[in-house]
């Protein structure tokens, strides 16, 4: 036994909670209270108490509302106790925001429930355009085909299958031509080369049209670090499949699978899985830049990176400092007066690098062509945004001459979209704005 006496005890455990209220901090705190509610709605789900768990689960919830998996949670569980109002509601801006398939089907489910069968069908539809059809988005499918006297509903999945239901389309289109998938059941293997294709049409389906390349899309990133090429990737259409990629470079060529899941890395999308991945240094190569690539040939973002770039600067410049050598850096006269510069009027570019966010995008150009200087250009870099609506709608700004715009094939990351818009602004001075920007009057 301890030899303090109890009174003694007490203080000391007193002082110990005290200390350890001081050393947090209050969002440490608040995290801790969200975590508390999270854990106990975790077991009283476990122990067979769905009331209890939506109690803590709405806890958690009005601590952090702007949780996109808490939010996903708490909406789900309203559906299942029977608030489709609610459920809608918390839905319908998970949806709308950060897209997915589980949050489309959570607020096609909520509208049915409410009597809603069109609107719950255009959230079905575009749950579809955006996800492989899960079992919930094919029930829904089959019942509000049957519902609305629809034929049916289609989908895609990342194996080239095309998906439909509760009847077999009798004509399927890749862009503008015809193609005919090998049926085998509700399903039909679409030919070679179909992940070229921009859009997949089933005439008269829930889900058509379908863009190709938000199902195949994957996203992460890539890093070089002590010698070693890392980071991660998931498949927004499909989070829970393991993204399969590339290594390509000098004295390299591999195939790999993230599959470690990514335990550090936090998406702000609901349920979203991504996968880890690592090259060692000894595989990696030192020789020069590697590609990492998915599937389909598109690079991550930060490939191509150079795993020996960073060994190989530090070793020249141990040389060089050993040897003298001319050219090396050297303290600069920071005193004296700086020279005049000439005053002008320069001319005037925004810069707006887009990737996606439709809503806040069009927001963001609509206040800047508002409030702009007749003599300002506004140029748009699309960084191969994954969502056709909102490359669809920046085309018709291009076309109407609001904007001036550049599309990359594919994603290069922030830095590289705003480097590319600053060199075509070139003798110019340049706002370079990001797009969920909002700019006043003046």
């Amino acid at each position: 036994m301890s030899g303090r006496t109890p009174s003694t005890a007490l203080l000391s455990d007193a002082q110990a909670r005290a200390e350890a209220r001081r050393t947090r901090t209050r969002a440490e705190m608040w995290q801790g209270l969200v975590e508390d509610a999270w854990q106990r709605s975790q077991a009283a789900t476990a122990a067979g108490q769905p009331g209890e768990a939506l109690r803590w689960l709405d806890r958690a919830h009005r601590m952090l509302p702007g949780d996109a998996s808490l939010t996903a949670a708490l909406a789900g569980a309203l559906l299942q106790a029977g608030d489709a109002a609610r459920a809608a509601a918390l839905f319908g801006p998970l949806a709308h925001g950060t897209g997915g398939g589980a949050a489309w089907a959570g607020l096609a489910a909520a509208l049915r429930a409410l009597g809603r069968t069109a609107d719950a069908i255009e959230a079905l539809a575009a749950g579809l355009r955006c996800s492989v059809p899960t079992p919930v988005l094919r029930a829904l499918g089959d019942a509000l085909s049957q519902e609305a006297g629809l034929p049916g509903w289609c989908g895609l999945d990342m194996d080239g299958w095309v998906h439909a239901g509760p009847a077999r389309p009798a004509a399927v289109w890749l862009d503008d031509a015809p193609v005919h998938p090998a049926w085998s059941g509700m399903r039909g293997r679409l030919p070679p080369g179909w992940a070229a294709a921009r859009w997949l049409r089933v005439d008269g389906f829930i889900g058509s049209q379908i863009p190709v390349q938000a199902i195949t899309a994957v996203e992460g990133i890539v890093e070089a670090r002590d010698g070693a090429v890392q980071g991660w990737a998931w498949h927004p259409a499909d989070p829970a499949r393991q993204p399969a990629l590339t290594v390509e470079g000098a004295g390299i060529a591999l195939s790999l699978v993230a599959a470690a899941p990514a335990d550090g890395v936090q998406l702000d999308r609901p349920l979203a899985r991504p996968w880890a991945f690592q090259v060692p240094a000894a595989a990696a190569g030192q020789a020069g830049p590697v590609s990492v690539r998915d599937a389909n040939r598109r690079q991550l973002l930060g490939s191509p990176v150079d795993a020996g770039l960073e060994g190989r600067a530090a070793a020249a410049l141990a040389l060089a400092v050993r040897d003298g050598a001319p050219g090396m850096p050297a303290w600069a006269d920071a005193g004296g007066v700086p020279p005049a510069c000439p005053v002008r009027a320069p001319a005037l570019d925004v810069v707006i690098p887009v990737y996606r966010g439709l809503r806040h995008t069009l927001a963001c150009i609509d206040s800047v062509l508002a409030t702009k200087p007749r003599a300002t250009r506004v140029l748009v870099i699309d960084d191969a945004s994954p969502e056709p609506d909102l490359s669809a709608a920046l085309d018709a700004l291009h076309r109407r001459r609001r904007i001036r715009l550049i599309r990359h094939a594919e994603n290069r990351g922030f830095p590289a979209a705003a480097n590319a818009g600053l060199r075509a602004c070139a003798g110019r001075d340049v706002v370079l704005l990001n797009s969920d920007t909002l700019v006043p009057p003046g």
